[in-house]
């Protein structure tokens, strides 16, 4: 069986990305209500172009419509299905006439830069490096938000360019295996902009496809361990928290230069350290002075180690 290769919202929206015209295969789909979201993770590969795709398979609708791309946090295009004039709607559902494809950002009237996945660049400069908390959060995403609205009046566009996403180096969000960036501008179709009244704010969308990208190398999120392998995890860790265990003892010590030997083996595995600590009493009380007489100290600490001697035997040693 194929794996899916897109992210569907009842029978209504769907969306998906492709490599190459190739839809890409998507992982650990999760479906979160409360958020209006369903998120996936796909695999980014450097230098490739991508497209972002929608389709819309409503049979009839009371408003218009309209798809935003976000790529890292960013808004980059977005597409207006008016209800009476788009020629999709009238389409079979699930056919390619009621696709919206997305190639790149539109830098002027006729032209794009295309989507390219790409390695992350990184800064040692503070001032350069990105402080958008939310650019930040949705590092290596690419988010097609669905609103309703209403089509307006056309309007002019105005082509602002777009600015590169640079990590500082040190940042948590500089181990993301890709960024995407913007290629070189290329001849595309003509477009025109419209007016929108929003009926979904801006921010809170009527739902969203969020594609988490990252390369084959980077840790596989969308495998989780059985529950068998959880189990022997959990047992070696807690074999490994005993080894080596340090007990800290704090005595009194009228000598800055206190000798500390090795204990005795004990009979039985952690049968020594009632012994060690009995030892550790009788110098305290022997230092606290002799015929009641109290001595001055000064308090220092003591590391107690656990190890194995030769023949597999608990000994307690002082570190």
């Amino acid at each position: 069986m194929a794996d899916p290769t897109e992210l569907t919202h009842a029978t209504q929206f769907s969306a998906y990305v492709s490599i190459n015209d190739a839809p890409v295969p998507v992982y650990k789909v999760v479906v979160k209500p409360d958020l209006r979201k369903t998120t996936c993770y796909i695999e980014a590969v450097t230098g490739a172009e991508f497209k972002v795709h929608y389709r819309d398979d409503q049979l009839t609708t009371s408003a218009d419509w309209c798809a935003w791309i976000d790529i890292d946090g960013k808004p980059m295009t977005g597409t207006i299905l008016d209800k009476s004039t788009w020629g999709g709607r009238h389409a079979p559902q699930r056919s390619l006439a009621r696709v919206n494809t997305w190639a790149g950002r539109p830098s002027g009237h006729a032209s794009e830069q295309p989507f390219v996945f790409s390695a992350p660049t990184l800064t040692d400069d503070v001032a350069s490096a990105v402080n958008d908390e939310h650019i930040i959060k949705n590092l290596a995403t690419i988010q097609v938000r669905i609103h309703r609205g209403y089509k307006g009046q056309p309007v002019g566009t105005q082509y602002t360019a777009v600015t590169e996403t640079v990590l500082h180096e040190k940042a948590k969000k500089a181990m993301v295996s890709h960024t995407a960036k913007l290629g070189a501008a290329k001849a595309a179709a003509v477009r025109t902009s419209a007016a929108f009244d929003y009926i979904d704010s801006w921010t809170t969308p009527y739902w969203t496809f969020e594609f988490k990208y990252l390369s084959r190398a980077a840790p596989t999120p969308s495998v989780s361990p059985p529950p068998a392998a959880l189990k022997k995890e959990k047992h070696a860790n807690a074999a490994a928290k005993g080894k080596g265990k340090r007990t800290t003892i704090t005595i009194d010590s009228d000598d800055e230069s206190d000798d500390a030997g090795a204990g005795e083996d004990g009979d039985e595995e952690g049968g020594d350290s009632k012994a060690e600590l009995k030892k550790l009493r009788e110098k305290i009380a022997k230092l606290e002075g002799e015929g009641g007489e109290k001595k001055k100290v000064k308090r220092e600490k003591v590391v107690m180690k656990e190890e194995k001697d030769k023949d597999g035997k608990v000994v307690f040693v002082l570190d």
